[in-house]
């Protein structure tokens, strides 16, 4: 059964909600997005996440962004793109990446979050076919940055603050504005992308989309390298290449992430004791779990659930 845990708080004038990871699938929900109207907006600060480090996730819906204050480094598979103060940015459908503030510097971005639906009516219609489909098809968009001094970035954080006022105070034809926004928003991002690729995945990707599935699978299993090797039916050392390439992480690195993050919800979302979310979470016992835990957050299970941080 999924569970679904609590990432960070969303900023809404008609519902503060939050947004969500289902932990047995890692797509981020977009907990306030309705099929009768796929939208959501935020201002966030990443830098009060333990470890400062929003953990890799992908989701279906597109993710159009622009940095307020502080800088933001973007992680994705064999790369990393920092947006700065006023710079612009855009995450595809279906784009693993983690993000992490750069620096000690608070940083705070506007977010707006929404499914292409937003805009088409259905995927037959010509909406569709000539302007979203070619946009979140097109691999070579899987993320785009704009530098802040271009016009296309002073646009684009021109129509977010129109959606994002709009959400906030909710007026008469709210719905409207939005999705007037947005829609400018798309066509300039269509203008700008670059030329579409047929290439598939490199081999590499779909190994380890293939590899970080079995972690999400069976992370509270006794795992070895040669078992998350074998998922993807390679070698235990093209299994090492592979992660470090694409996450700069080794499989095991990452596995003991996934398995603290996890945990660490758990100590936040549920009344289960230390030592039920250590051995639900692959861990040999609870002392060696809080030793890990306190190596990666500065801080003891017990200590960081009173604290609710």
């Amino acid at each position: 059964m999924s569970t679904s845990t609590t990432i960070g708080k969303i900023s809404s004038s008609s519902n503060t909600q939050r947004t969500q990871i289902d932990q047995e699938t890692r797509h981020e929900k977009a907990a306030t997005l309705a099929t009768d109207f796929p939208y959501r907006h935020s201002r966030y600060n990443p830098s009060t996440m333990p470890g400062r480090t929003f953990p890799w996730h992908w989701h279906d819906e597109v993710e159009c962004f622009y940095i307020r204050q502080g800088s933001l480094v973007y992680h994705l598979q064999g790369r990393e793109i920092v947006f700065r103060p006023g710079d612009v940015g855009f995450v595809n459908t279906g784009i693993l990446h983690s993000t992490q503030p750069e620096g000690k510097e608070a940083c705070i971005l506007q977010v707006h979050i929404f499914h292409p639906a937003l805009i088409h009516e259905n995927l037959q219609d010509s909406i569709a076919k000539r302007y979203t489909v070619p946009l979140t098809t097109n691999k070579a968009a899987s993320i785009m940055h704009f530098d802040v001094e271009t016009e296309e970035a002073k646009t684009a954080r021109g129509w977010m603050d129109v959606a994002y006022d709009a959400a906030q105070k909710e007026e008469a034809g709210w719905e409207f504005t939005i999705r007037e926004a947005m829609t400018r928003l798309w066509l300039m991002l269509l203008r700008e992308m670059p030329p579409a690729t047929d290439a598939q995945h490199p081999a590499d990707s779909v190994r380890l989309m293939t590899m970080l599935q079995y972690i999400i699978d069976h992370y509270d299993e006794p795992i070895t390298l040669e078992d998350i090797a074998a998922s993807a039916h390679i070698s235990k050392k093209e299994c090492e290449r592979c992660f470090k390439r694409q996450i700069d992480l080794l499989p095991f690195e990452h596995l003991m992430q996934y398995r603290l993050d996890t945990a660490r919800r758990m100590l936040l979302e549920t009344d289960r004791s230390v030592t039920d979310i250590a051995l639900g979470c692959g861990f040999s016992g609870s002392s060696y779990f809080g030793k890990c835990f306190r190596a990666y957050y500065g801080i003891s299970p017990s200590e960081y659930r009173k604290g609710r941080i």
